[in-house]
């Protein structure tokens, strides 16, 4: 039995000694015996072992008695006193027991032959009604117990969460005290905290445990610290889920390690969320070892607790809210007032004592006129109307008072206090010290007065130095141009080919800085005016030819033919884009040619999107300098603005210009091998007139076309092709003869051949001379030369001994091409022979001309110069006087309004001075009206006649040589210009042009320089003359209106500008008149027909001459 013994242990285990087995034997019969001692000693064992004394002893006692007597009654006892036994189920066990005695009893009891079975059964029915009835009222009475037990737990439990939520310093804290009275009531042995993260949105652990001492749940609080639960994961996750009390009763989670042999298995779990808002902000979970039955009573114990909880923490997080806004208003710098429906102040924080001085102690419980100003009551209206609607009144500016009786500007919002039923209680306002910030507005608001200031006065000195640069400018260009058409030395011409060059840099960089001025002061504004699109093309590539082609550059310019030609906007300004970047390619470009390219890009019924493309073959941009191109007073690089001249505002203009125009510009370059800028911009397209022109005699009509320039063979060609004719483009003059050569041979020729001038193998001069040397071809053909501008001198020199039908000057052009065309095949067109030369006079005159005008001081000159005439001048009458008192003069040409002293002043002084002498001098008075009562008031001074402006040469002089003839008496009569111009109180034909220059041309006698001189006077005086009078009308200053708006009507007169020359009369008219609004109007109407007049001028004069607007 040993040996099965010995085989039975563990091969691994040692066998015992015989005095350890006697210690181990010792060891357990004493463990054992102390647990019986301990299970018989304990409250519930005694309950059982008395119970089972009781039924032993009542079944003994009711065994002995007979069968009709019965001791089962005594079984009561034994049910009572089963009640104190722990176990639920210990009384029902009890009366089954007793039960089951009772009919035991019956079957082993003494027979009694005498006692009747009805009786026995009828008494064991009564023990047995006796046993349970009592059996029911005992566990009646433990439910009761029980329920009262219970809920004497839940609210020790409540009371001490209450408590110890109340004592606690923070909500932490709360949650582990609580947790750790539920552990002690339930004694479940671990309780644990998940925090909600709601960044994460999941749950984390926390440092608030209840877990008993030892080491023997390290393992399980380690991992649980380690872990982190989403919705629905793991124990936390699925409380979190449930949203209520959660019972588990077997965890089975992989993240937790259950398999540690020398650690307890934590197996059942409850636990319940704590939720604020919807959102959850903790988790409390409890552990067991040991799997545990679902208990209801703890769930509902821990549901209260949860709700408990979350009504804590509810209201200490709404005690925070409340008192992080507290702390926010008492450090908030603006005053934060409340006040009730009586305007007592009911709350005033930090910020209100350092706005208004007081203290809360003194504001509190004090009518808001506290604060308010002197000689106020009650708050603005405006204030009271929206708190008695219960609307928010933002940022309303008033003035209040402080405590030291200073006033403060300040800036209320104001915004209503409601009750729980939405009714208005009162109002809290925020009112900040806006003083400080109204002063700063205050000085801005100055400061801006004097910078427009400074402004006007910079526009006004600009306009001031312009007109005085501009002018002796345009003088030395003028002479420069005149002196190199005479015939010069080589290097007397190459000195003045030098000065004309520098003077015009100058005036074009003079323009460029009042462009940007312009630009910067944000004045720059386009026009919106019809114009043809290809006329201004051809404008902009002929100011530029001359200068490409002293370069000895080609230049061409190709419009699409789907380009719209009729277009709505700044007919100047984008002549001025193409300028500047010609300009520019011409500047950077030593050989090779450039191209103008204009397309059209989105085109619809109303708009265009023009795509303007000007590429050279010049040295490039580097990418690092094409990043900086287009900022303002930036070339390439330093070393271009010594060798190239400028100072780089031309592209920053176009950049500008561009913009404004609704597009973009950008630029491709490489180095080395040239530049193009990509312009778009946008017009508005007017109804288009076909641009084709239809000419039924060139329909397939051969021509020939040698041009060594491939960009311009392709435009010939493009061009010739649109008019159905059938164009051969050889590319050199051998290539141009062959194809003679091959006509004849087929029994056909060229009527017609375009030939450039200049081309390397043969030029055109000597292809021309070999074709007219073959007689069929000299018989057949016309030829057309095609030169550049700097190749008329070569042309005139050469003409004489050529044929040539027509000279095509490059650029070429479609209209252009067109007239040559049609001029080599047809002939020129007759044209009217209009002979516009002054003639020399038979007697020269001494005329002095009495004018304040410099503009009239020069037509005037220049007319009777010219007719051989002297001219002296007097700027006003004051200075005609004295002329006229120093010399002898035949003929006084006399202004009638003019400052110092005006016209009539002057005659009436000299017809005095000349009284005493015999020595009567006719005058002739020049006037820009021509009302009966003017007329008058000139007779009535003693003048002998009058012209009107605008002055005309023919007339001038008619009228100077008829009274210089035949003076004639005041009262015998009064001669006047044949050609009187209607009353300016009339009204301009609105059909008629803005100007004419037809006619303004031949007033100048045929003179075109008089006539540019003229036209650029306008431009500079006419701005200045606007100025002075929009000064006089501010000023109030009625002479100085009349005296300006006089003179603009002279200037517009000249040039026949009708609308214009209304215009200013009514200004002129209105001068002395105290309508404000009409005087306005009148002044507007003026500026809108003097800016329509120079931008007409501006089209119809040569680049050089065009000055840039102030």
């Amino acid at each position: 039995m040993s040996e099965k013994r010995e085989g039975s242990e563990p091969p691994n285990r040692p066998a015992l000694s015989s005095r350890e087995l006697l210690q181990e034997t010792t060891r357990t019969t004493k463990v054992t015996a102390e647990r019986i001692v301990a299970f018989l000693t304990a409250p519930s064992s005694r309950s059982l072992v008395r119970t089972g004394v009781i039924i032993l002893a009542v079944f003994t006692f009711d065994l002995i008695l007979p069968l009709g007597i019965t001791a089962a009654g005594l079984y009561m006892a034994a049910v009572l006193s089963a009640v104190p036994i722990p176990h639920r189920r210990a009384v029902v066990a009890t009366a089954a027991i007793c039960s089951v005695l009772v009919l035991a009893d019956w079957c082993f009891g003494a027979a009694n032959g005498a006692v009747e079975i009805w009786y026995v059964v009828i008494n064991r029915l009564i023990s047995l009604g006796v046993i349970w009835s009592t059996a029911l009222m005992a566990g009646a009475w433990i439910e009761i117990q029980r329920r009262q037990a219970e809920q004497l737990q839940e609210n020790r439990l409540l009371h001490q969460a209450m408590s110890l939520s109340a004592i606690t310093e923070s909500f932490d804290e709360a949650l582990g005290s609580c947790m750790q009275v539920i552990c002690e009531i339930t004694m479940w042995p671990i309780g644990h905290v998940y925090h909600y993260d709601g960044r994460s949105k999941r749950l984390v652990p926390s440092d608030i445990w209840t877990i008993p001492d030892g080491d023997e749940f390290t393992r399980f609080r380690r991992q649980t610290m380690e872990t982190h639960f989403g919705k629905g994961e793991g124990v936390p996750g699925r409380i979190w889920a449930a949203g209520e009390p959660l019972w588990i009763s077997k965890i089975e989670d992989p993240r937790i390690d259950q398999t540690d042999e020398d650690s307890p298995l934590v197996q059942g779990a409850f636990g319940f969320p704590i939720i604020v808002d919807g959102e959850p902000l903790a988790v409390i979970e409890f552990f067991a070892s040991s799997d545990a039955a679902p208990d209801p009573q703890l769930l509902l114990l821990a549901g209260s607790a949860g709700d408990q909880l979350s009504r804590v923490a509810e209201r200490r997080l709404w005690s925070e809210e409340r008192a992080r806004t507290a702390a926010i208003v008492d450090s908030s710098y603006d005053a934060i007032i409340g006040k009730d429906l009586n305007d007592r102040i009911i709350s005033w924080n930090n910020g209100a004592e350092v706005v208004y001085g007081f203290s809360e102690e003194e504001a509190i419980g004090q009518s808001i006129a506290l604060i308010l100003p002197d000689g106020m009551n009650e708050e603005e209206p405006t204030i009271a109307d929206a708190i008695r609607r219960g609307r928010r009144l933002s940022q309303f500016e008033t003035t209040r008072r402080r405590k030291d009786g200073s006033l403060i500007d300040v800036a209320v919002t104001v915004s209503p206090i409601l009750d729980s039923r939405a009714r208005v209680i009162g109002s809290s306002t925020i009112e900040r010290n806006i003083t400080l910030r109204k002063r700063r507005e205050q000085e801005l608001e100055t400061a801006q007065r004097a910078a427009e200031a400074a402004n006007r006065a910079k526009n006004e000195f600009l306009a001031n130095v312009s007109h005085e640069l501009r002018t002796p400018m345009n003088a030395v260009l003028g002479m420069l141009n005149l002196a190199l058409d005479e015939e010069l030395e080589t290097d007397t011409r190459d000195y003045l080919e030098t000065a004309r060059d520098s003077a015009q840099t100058l005036l074009y960089l003079l323009n460029d800085l009042l462009d940007f001025s312009r630009m910067e002061a944000g004045r720059f504004e386009l026009d919106r005016d019809p114009f043809d699109l290809r006329s201004t093309m051809d404008g902009a590539v002929r100011a530029m030819s001359v200068y490409a082609s002293e370069k000895g550059l080609e230049l061409t310019c190709h419009v699409g033919r789907d380009v719209p030609n009729q277009l709505l906007g700044d007919a100047h300004r984008l002549r001025q884009v193409v300028i500047n970047l010609v300009g520019n390619a011409v500047k950077f470009t030593e050989e090779g040619e450039i191209a103008i390219r204009v397309s059209a890009g989105a085109l619809d019924a109303n708009r265009v999107e023009l795509q303007l493309a000007v590429s050279d073959t010049g040295s490039g941009i580097s990418a690092e300098d094409q990043e900086r191109i287009f900022a303002p007073f930036t070339q390439a690089d330093s070393s271009t603005t010594r060798q190239k001249a400028g100072v780089g505002l031309g592209l920053a203009i176009c950049n500008e210009l561009v913009r404004k125009m609704g597009g973009r510009i950008r630029l491709e370059s490489e180095v080395g091998r040239g530049s193009t800028f990509h312009c778009t911009m946008w017009f508005d397209v007017l109804e288009d007139e076909d641009t084709s022109e239809v000419v039924p005699e060139l329909a397939n009509l051969p021509v020939l076309v040698a041009d060594d320039n491939p960009t311009n063979l392709r435009i010939l060609s493009e061009a010739l092709s649109a008019w159905s004719m059938k164009p051969v483009a050889v590319d050199c003059g051998q290539d141009a003869l062959e194809c003679v050569r091959r006509q004849e041979a087929a029994g056909q020729q060229f009527p017609l051949i375009l030939v450039d001038a200049v081309m390397p193998d043969i030029d055109g001069f000597t292809l021309i001379e070999t074709l007219q040397q073959r007689a069929q071809e000299q018989n057949g053909s016309q030829t057309i030369l095609m030169v550049n501008a700097t190749d008329r001198k070569i042309v005139r020199e050469r003409a004489a001994d050529l044929d040539i039908a027509a000279v095509l000057e490059k650029p070429v052009t479609q209209s252009k091409l067109l007239d040559a065309v049609m001029t080599a095949l047809q002939g020129p067109p007759l044209e009217r022979e209009f002979d516009s030369r002054i003639r020399t006079a038979q007697r020269s005159l001494r005329v002095l001309v009495v004018e304040d005008t410099p503009a009239n001081q020069k037509v005037i000159r220049a007319i009777l110069e010219k007719r051989g005439h002297e001219v002296h001048l007097a700027n006003n009458g004051r200075e005609g006087v004295d002329a006229v008192a120093g010399g002898r003069y035949d003929v006084v040409v006399m202004d009638v309004q003019m400052p110092t002293m005006d016209g009539l002043q002057a005659t009436r002084a000299i017809r005095q001075l000349t009284s005493k002498t015999d020595r009567s001098v006719p005058i002739v008075a020049m006037t820009a009206h021509a009302r009966r009562e003017d007329r008058d008031k000139c007779i009535a001074a003693g003048m002998d006649a009058y012209i009107s402006k605008p002055i005309d040469a023919e007339e001038l002089i008619k009228l100077v040589e008829t009274v210089h003839r035949t003076p004639l008496p005041v009262e015998d009569g009064f001669t006047a210009s044949s050609d009187s111009p209607k009353s300016p109180g009339g009204s301009a034909d609105r059909a008629a042009p803005v100007i004419n220059m037809d006619a303004a041309r031949a007033r100048m006698g045929g003179d075109d320089a008089l006539l540019a001189d003229m036209a650029v006077m306008f431009l500079e005086d006419a701005p200045k003359l606007l100025g002075e009078l929009a000064e006089a009308m501010r000023a109030e200053d009625s002479e100085t209106v009349q005296r300006a708006a006089h003179s603009l009507k002279g200037l517009a007169s000249t040039f026949s500008a009708a609308h214009a020359v209304e215009a200013a009369a009514e200004m002129e008219a209105a001068s002395h008149d105290s309508n404000h609004t009409s005087r306005d109007r009148l002044y507007s109407a003026l500026q809108e027909s003097i800016e329509q007049v120079a931008e007409a001028l501006k089209a119809s004069l040569p680049l050089e001459n065009v000055p840039t607007d102030e």
